[in-house]
């Protein structure tokens, strides 16, 4: 493309009057995030949701991010290990069995273990891998949301990792 990030930058930060001057007059959706209707930032909660397309797919993945990531997860996860996931080390994939709140078995998962600031968001995370589809993928996503969890808005993830130094408007 040849424009330098600064270029890019200079265009956001002045809400598009360049733009506007080189004759391309941006709609108000080109900055859908921009002042009044910017969500509220939250960075203190835990935020939870599926990473992986809807559909049919044979895998899912379901996003945790924030500072309780592993005492929430921790009651619905056992294995055979069955140790403390905040003790587990980083970059680490552990196979075991997630369970609702009558400890019955919703799915075998994988969990991928990231501790702060190691993360694609800068914060602990834990991805949990089940096997695809609605049912079992929602399951899991609502028993953790009833656990208090808050479901992650469009774009939150990518939102912490920039918040966080992770990434730069570029990325």
């Amino acid at each position: 493309c040849g424009r330098s990030k600064e270029t890019f930058k200079s265009r956001i930060e002045d809400g598009g009057k360049q733009m506007t001057q080189n004759g391309f007059a941006p709609s108000a959706s080109f900055f859908p995030l921009s002042g009044k209707n910017m969500p509220k930032l939250e960075l203190d909660d835990t935020i939870a949701a599926i990473a992986t397309p809807i559909g049919e797919g044979g895998i899912s993945v379901i996003r945790v991010s924030g500072p309780a990531v592993f005492e929430i997860v921790q009651p619905f996860f056992r294995s055979s290990i069955d140790k403390n996931l905040k003790t587990l080390p980083r970059d680490t994939v552990h196979r075991g069995r997630f369970l609702d709140f009558q400890k019955k078995i919703i799915d075998r998962v994988l969990i991928s273990i990231f501790h702060a600031p190691h993360s694609y968001t800068g914060q602990d995370v834990i991805e949990i891998h089940c096997h695809g589809g609605l049912a079992v993928t929602k399951r899991i996503l609502h028993t953790l949301l009833d656990h208090g969890l808050r479901h992650a808005a469009p774009g939150e993830f990518t939102r912490r990792a920039f918040l966080n130094g992770k990434m730069d408007l570029v990325q």
